[in-house]
């Protein structure tokens, strides 16, 4: 190989990459998507997975870098995290989290829970007051058939 790698696996070089799409919901696993859409959350992004891995005590990194299945630079999620999973001895960084598989799914089901995520309670009480009263401005829900057919 032309790069080198250290063999320490504590090096920035040797930790993991985890990019938004890897658990994003809305992805098809062609598009990049890593683990089930059960365990995935919609549109997660870098600074929700640099968080999520901090609270577990990893050590993190947050690069400004993009997919290679994504050439386009108006992603929201743009970006990945490295992840350091092994100390200098070889041995976890954390023993919850064995593969980076499990990690993954971790994240993804960590992502709907964050307070970001959470809807404020005063927004859910107004949609609900505004579909129970039925029709808002007086509109008519009938529609017209307007059906083209065979013209005469």
């Amino acid at each position: 190989m032309s790069v080198y790698l250290p063999k320490d696996p504590a090096a920035p070089q040797r930790w993991i990459c985890i990019y938004p799409v890897y658990i994003d919901k809305n992805k098809k696993i062609p598009d990049g998507r890593r683990i089930s859409k059960e365990k995935c959350s919609e549109n997660p992004t870098v600074d929700e997975i640099n968080d999520i891995c901090k609270s577990q005590g990893f050590d993190t990194d947050i690069e400004r870098k993009q997919h290679p299945r994504h050439s386009y630079f108006d992603n929201p999620s743009q970006g990945r995290v490295r992840v350091r999973m092994y100390n200098n001895d070889h041995t976890l960084a954390n023993p919850k989290f064995k593969t980076r598989k499990e990690l993954l799914q971790f994240i993804g089901e960590m992502i709907p829970k964050l307070k970001s995520r959470q809807a404020p309670k005063g927004a859910e009480s107004n949609v609900a007051g505004a579909d129970a009263g039925g029709n808002v401005g007086g509109s008519s829900s009938k529609k017209k058939n307007n059906k083209k057919g065979k013209r005469k």
